[in-house]
């Protein structure tokens, strides 16, 4: 047997990749409550952040991430927890994996600026790292990347998946 050409979907792939970055937006949300507080009733964002004492527009970031990941649901402008997070980050739940999740996360410089932005609202690139790193730039978000780091996360990928993208973004779009 040989190599085969890339398929059609590789979602799997992107799945693999991604969750290095979701467990540390899993972990922060733990932390601060949001599975809990969704768990026990429909809030909006605003309600949300003052309920838990976080920044606004941080925690719809995150609730658009988790949405993504099918955690949580947005129904006529108001959020809830979905059935996954209800029985697995909840945690009073008796499947509570919670804890388990915050041990095997060793991402704790982007879980650390995450859940930094998330209180304070400050961008994660005005947050130092705890071992005094310097903060990230945000070339990406102002269109003035060098080109070497432009050409560099694509060289990497062998296809770009707009659509798979703008599907996982409509369904956490607001109805």
């Amino acid at each position: 047997m040989s190599a085969l050409p890339p398929t059609v979907d590789d979602s799997p792939i992107w799945d693999i990749w991604l969750s290095q970055f979701r467990l540390p937006i899993i972990n922060v949300n733990c932390e601060v409550g949001t599975f809990a507080a969704l768990s026990d009733g429909v809030l909006t964002t605003d309600e949300l952040a003052q309920k838990l004492a976080l920044d606004a527009r941080a925690l719809a970031m995150h609730l658009a991430a988790l949405c993504s990941m099918g955690l949580v649901e947005k129904r006529l402008g108001k959020w809830r927890a979905t059935h996954l997070a209800r029985t697995w980050l909840h945690p009073e739940g008796t499947g509570y994996w919670g804890s388990f999740c915050a041990r095997i996360d060793s991402n704790q410089s982007l879980t650390g600026r995450l859940l930094a932005s998330l209180k304070t609202g400050r961008r994660a690139d005005e947050i130092e790292d705890a071992d005094n790193t310097a903060p990230r730039p945000a070339e990406w978000e102002r269109g003035t990347m060098q080109k070497r780091l432009k050409a560099s996360p694509v060289s990497c990928m062998p296809t770009v998946r707009p659509r798979h993208w703008a599907r996982r973004r409509k369904a956490c779009s607001a109805r």
